[in-house]
């Protein structure tokens, strides 16, 4: 795995953060500790499953919602 830039890697925390999803929650989809995730995300660590994690849970929270059908 590449090394991922100090500025996609705050971009990604903030939108994380943004959009409600937790460390804890990125940690426990990916097998990891938030810990471990905490260090990926302040660039400390590379790992590909948690940058990996983080990016499907984004992608999925920004999916655009079904419209409400009218009764």
């Amino acid at each position: 795995m590449g090394t991922v830039s100090t500025r996609t890697l705050a971009r990604l925390k903030r939108d994380l953060k943004r959009l409600g999803i937790t460390q804890d929650r990125v940690a426990a989809q990916a097998g990891v500790t938030r810990t471990h995730v905490s260090h990926v995300l302040a660039g400390r660590f590379t790992s590909a499953p948690v940058l990996d994690t983080a990016r499907r849970l984004l992608a999925e929270a920004k999916l655009p919602q079904p419209e409400a059908v009218p009764a």
